[in-house]
């Protein structure tokens, strides 16, 4: 099927949302576009599939045949000493060092390499050979020690980075790690080669004038009190977390058992609230959790959000956490009882408030959990919890990769689906009628996806005056909890 053909099917017969255009205003089918388009469609996902095995065939199984060796009956590769410019080995004719690993079909290509009668394959690599070089360079104490004691430095590093023991660290917070380091070796390389400083070009600087005393002359220094002081510089968030700040949002953190917390910043005032709040918790939480930090209320000023242009509205207190251990979507169901219960759906939610303030909604009418996307979702942040006034702590936020999946599989754990649409067939009054029910929202302005609505076994409606277009996503969401909350 040629990219047009492709673009016909995918975005004029199947309707599905365009992501990105070519050069020349097309639809793309780029491999990326369609990556993104398979957590949601099936017919992307089995694209994606086809052109990865094609690729496996075209370039290993097809090929790798016909370069074995008539003589030795092996297939014999060609290392390049001194080809790429970072130093390492390549291979050619054929490449063998890039025979793919990450997937099923990949190792299943590797176990053609059988080794003689007799002996073995040995595969070798420099073990963490650039941080190593980088602890003889920098002389770093603790580098080197941890070198000398045999230990996984990546693995060590993460630990330190996550707050936690190192036989608790995961693969992918190893790999965080992993390129933590790899952004340092490149700075001190960077540093190595050109020097720390740079040089000054160009005339070299005026002498200061002197005045009486040999003291410089001119003109006084202006004084930090008239606005020329250098900007107070705030706390920083831990590596891979963020910053919760507001009453609501740290207060609800500190009494949630599953948060972790690295620090906890706030002016004197503000510190003595917190201070009550950690004594009122159980002995093993306050355990837990850091000493407060007390900062001028300036210093907590200087802190802005990630995803917001605006400065964080922290009445006085920050805390610097970690992200909550996602719950799965398996584990949310067989938390279910059989009694009736409320979810609910996000389908490709964006704003980080909406979907804050839904949170909020959410716990205030008995919603058990909210179900969202990995993508097109956004992610844990301070915006998010700031909207949801502790609510993030309090009702699980569950990420799929596949809305529609989910949808299938909450059906057939019992829970009837009902899109809220402005088409839909009847008022989202008769949802009260349903024991066990989930409720899909859909983004403002493009509504519930062609994909989603198909899964639902209902859509419903929200009947609004004829002078008003639409209700905010929100609003929406707390309308139809309510129509259909459990008495």
């Amino acid at each position: 099927m040629s990219p047009k053909q492709l673009q016909e099917v995918l975005f004029e017969k199947l309707q599905l949302p365009i992501i990105k255009k070519t050069p020349k205003g097309q639809p793309s089918t780029a491999e990326a576009v369609l990556q993104e388009l398979a957590a949601d469609y099936p017919l992307p996902h089995v694209i994606v599939q086809y052109r990865s095995l094609a690729k496996l065939k075209s370039t290993y199984t097809d090929k790798l045949p016909q370069q074995v060796n008539s003589q030795t009956g092996r297939v014999h590769t060609h290392y390049n000493q001194a080809v790429t410019s970072t130093g390492r080995l390549s291979s050619n004719n054929p490449n063998l060092q890039n025979i793919p690993v990450r997937t099923e079909e990949g190792r299943r290509i590797r176990q053609a390499f059988i080794a003689p009668e007799g002996k073995v394959i040995v595969a070798a690599d420099y073990s963490q050979v650039e941080l190593r070089i980088m602890a003889h360079a920098s002389k770093d104490q603790g580098m080197i020690q941890a070198f000398e004691q045999g230990l996984d430095i990546h693995q060590s590093t993460a630990a330190e980075v996550f707050g936690i023991p190192v036989d608790s660290v995961t693969a992918e917070q190893r790999r965080h790690a992993i390129k933590k380091a790899g952004a340092v070796c490149q700075q001190r390389s960077h540093q190595m080669r050109h020097g720390t400083e740079k040089k000054k070009r160009g005339k070299p600087p005026r002498k200061a004038a002197r005045g009486p005393g040999g003291r410089p002359g001119g003109s006084r220094p202006p004084s930090p009190a008239h606005g020329n002081r250098p900007a107070p510089s705030g706390p920083k968030p831990p590596s891979g977390g963020y910053f919760l700040w507001g009453r609501h949002a740290v207060m609800a953190a500190l009494a949630n058992p599953e948060r972790r917390i690295a620090a906890l910043y706030a002016t004197s005032e503000a510190a003595q609230d917190i201070t009550r709040c950690i004594n009122a918790l159980p002995e093993a939480r306050r355990a837990e959790l850091p000493a407060i930090t007390e900062r001028e209320r300036r210093r907590l000023d200087a802190v802005h959000p990630a995803t917001d242009g605006d400065k964080a509205v922290h009445q006085g207190m920050l805390a610097a956490v970690w992200p909550l251990e996602a719950m799965d979507l398996e584990d949310c169901i067989a938390g279910l009882d059989g009694g009736p219960m409320r979810l609910l759906l996000l389908d490709q939610l964006s704003d980080p408030r909406n979907v804050g303030a839904i949170l909020r909604s959410a716990l205030a009418l008995g919603a058990r959990a909210i179900i969202t996307t990995h993508r097109n979702a956004p992610e844990e942040s301070g915006v998010l919890a700031r909207a949801a006034a502790g609510a993030l702590e309090r009702i699980p936020m569950i990420r799929v990769v596949n809305l529609a999946r989910a949808i299938e599989r909450l059906q057939e754990a019992g829970i009837e689906i009902a899109g809220l649409a402005a088409d839909g067939e009847s008022d989202v009054g008769s949802l009260i009628e349903v024991e066990r029910l989930g409720i899909v929202m859909g983004a403002e302005g493009t509504g519930l996806r062609h994909l989603t609505r198909r899964h639902c076994d209902r859509l419903v409606r929200i009947n609004i005056s004829e002078d008003s277009e639409s209700l905010n996503v929100s609003i929406a969401a707390a309308i139809a909890l309510y129509a259909a909350r459990l008495d």
